[in-house]
């Protein structure tokens, strides 16, 4: 097991089962991938990023359309800024990172 900030928040949280990994898009919308508890922790203890298809990251708009010019083929990557990291009160079992 792993310590830092995201093993001391779980231990002081126990009833968090799930992590939102949140940013802003271009057209600066919101966006979330929703994780378990288990998948965040195996990330953070190898250090790897959340990855997304690339469309996501750089071609959605606000309206909901796609910038069909801006697709790429590739991924992007989710890196946690731990320190951001705050139970939601909004949504029991749920905790939130930037």
């Amino acid at each position: 097991m792993i310590s830092g900030p995201l093993i001391s928040f779980l231990t002081a949280n126990p009833s968090i089962e799930f992590i939102r990994y949140q940013w802003l898009d271009y057209s600066a919308a919101l966006m979330v991938r929703v994780v378990t508890r288990p998948y965040a922790i195996s990330a953070a203890e190898t250090k790897s990023p959340i990855s997304l298809p690339s469309p996501i990251l750089t071609a959605c708009v606000l309206d909901g359309s796609i910038l069909w010019e801006d697709v790429d083929v590739g991924e992007d990557q989710l890196w946690p800024d731990w320190s951001s990291l705050r139970v939601c009160h909004y949504a029991p079992g749920h905790a939130s990172v930037m």
